[in-house]
């Protein structure tokens, strides 16, 4: 059995994954990017790193993860059920993207 890389989860769009900026507001770009890198890291963690995670449990690590950097800024956010649907639309529309790209 191959070991995982992150090569392997390269985007042909947005390119490989790559976790939040600090020090920046994100991108839709970005927050795809993010929802890649911690699917790579759940498929790692988990006993079977070739097995799909769920994109639900990527969004609410991703959710956590876009409301601690907004709180960092001093910016307010809308609740969490709110952002996970707007990170489900953003995953929607890559999706489509991605579909009609190939």
């Amino acid at each position: 059995m191959s070991a995982v890389t992150r090569k392997d989860v390269s985007c042909p769009i947005f390119g490989k994954p790559k976790p939040f900026n600090p020090t920046s507001l994100p991108t839709f770009s970005d927050v795809i990017r993010c929802c890649f890198q911690v699917r790579y890291d759940m498929a790692i963690a988990s006993l079977a790193p070739h097995k799909n995670v769920s994109f639900t449990a990527v969004a609410d690590e991703v959710a956590i993860r876009l409301e601690a950097l907004y709180s960092k800024a001093s910016i307010p956010t809308v609740g969490r059920f709110r952002v996970l649907q707007m990170l489900q639309a953003y995953h929607d529309k890559y999706y489509a993207y991605r579909k009609s790209f190939n």
